[in-house]
């Protein structure tokens, strides 16, 4: 089980979290009036030479990573709160 602090902390985390994969949303979103599809010959790839052109999957990973991130994060809280709970019905049983 976590120090109170830490599990205090869990919920900042997650907001910070979403907060981030709902800037690499708009990130995303606002990236098709951005890029000019000729700069990037018709098609986007993370390997691509231009960095403008990588723009759209680095949007997506990163979406990606903080969602499941807090996600974890969140369930993590959940696990720990049982096992707090848990803990205190057991220590009022015993007095």
């Amino acid at each position: 089980m976590p120090s109170q602090a830490l599990y205090r902390a869990t919920l900042p985390i997650v907001v910070l979290l979403l907060l981030g994969a709902g800037y690499c949303f708009l990130w995303f979103a606002a990236l098709g009036d951005l890029i000019p599809w000729e700069a990037c010959h018709g098609h986007f790839s993370l390997f691509a030479e231009s960095y403008r052109c990588r723009q759209p999957y680095i949007a997506v990973i990163l979406l990606g990573v903080q969602l499941v991130l807090a996600v974890v994060v969140l369930l993590l809280r959940r696990r720990w709160s049982r096992t707090r709970d848990s803990q205190a019905s057991s220590v009022s049983r015993d007095v």
